[in-house]
């Protein structure tokens, strides 16, 4: 597995930099399974206030072992550190921008544009399926829930939709979104969904638990299509 120049032996786990334009790097854990397979990307912490994804990538990056899986997995906990670590709701403070409506980016551009480049210059073209975790914000209260494209070319709304269907949250809502992380993403062929889970800008251990097993759902399913009699 190579990920943003950095090479993982089968069974490796590595934490490796996402280079930004003009400022620091983000960290994510990769992981690369001893089994080859597919590679499930998931993101959380767009939005500096929504914490059940950040929490749950982060007890994921020290529980999963790359030994036992097939496949390859890619873990980003923090897309937005500046909001995360400022408090700010839904923006990168620096310059207002919502990086969830900045797709596609610009390496040029302002702090938000330039995240939004680096996330899709270096996620999208190593995701065979990207994940992207939100909560409600400190003023949202929600119901467990995913996004589904539907904006998107057949083939790539169809495998989101049915790799939805694995997902513990009571409600699909179709989306026509094209600006976000994970509906760019689609517009780019990588089937992708946004799952949201929590609110009111809080977490819990329970909420944190059934994310971790969305995500464990998510690697599940892409695992099935890696089977020797498959071909994957």
């Amino acid at each position: 597995m190579i990920f943003c120049g950095e090479t993982l032996s089968p069974g490796e786990c590595k934490w490796v930099q996402i280079p930004v334009p003009g400022t620091h790097p983000l960290e994510c854990i990769c992981l690369c399974g001893k089994n080859p397979g597919q590679t499930l990307v998931v993101t959380a912490g767009v939005h500096g206030c929504e914490y059940v994804g950040v929490q749950a990538l982060r007890a994921l990056a020290q529980e999963l072992d790359p030994s036992t899986m097939t496949g390859n997995v890619i873990l980003l906990p923090l897309a937005n550190p500046y909001g995360f670590y400022a408090g700010a709701k839904r923006v990168v403070p620096e310059d207002g921008v919502n990086l969830n409506s900045a797709f596609p980016g610009d390496k040029d551009g302002t702090l938000g544009r330039r995240l939004a480049f680096a996330l899709e210059d270096s996620l999208y073209p190593a995701a065979d399926f990207l994940a992207d975790l939100h909560s409600g914000d400190c003023n949202e209260s929600l119901h467990p829930l995913v996004f589904i494209p539907i904006a998107g070319e057949q083939t790539v709304n169809s495998a989101a939709l049915e790799a939805a269907k694995v997902l513990s949250v009571d409600y699909r809502v179709r989306s026509t979104a094209r600006n976000g992380l994970y509906s760019w993403a689609v517009q780019n062929g990588v089937p992708a969904l946004l799952i949201e889970r929590g609110g009111q800008g809080q977490w819990s251990q329970q909420e944190v638990d059934a994310c971790k097993a969305d995500v464990r759902s998510l690697m599940g399913y892409l695992w099935r299509f890696c089977m020797p009699d498959l071909h994957c």
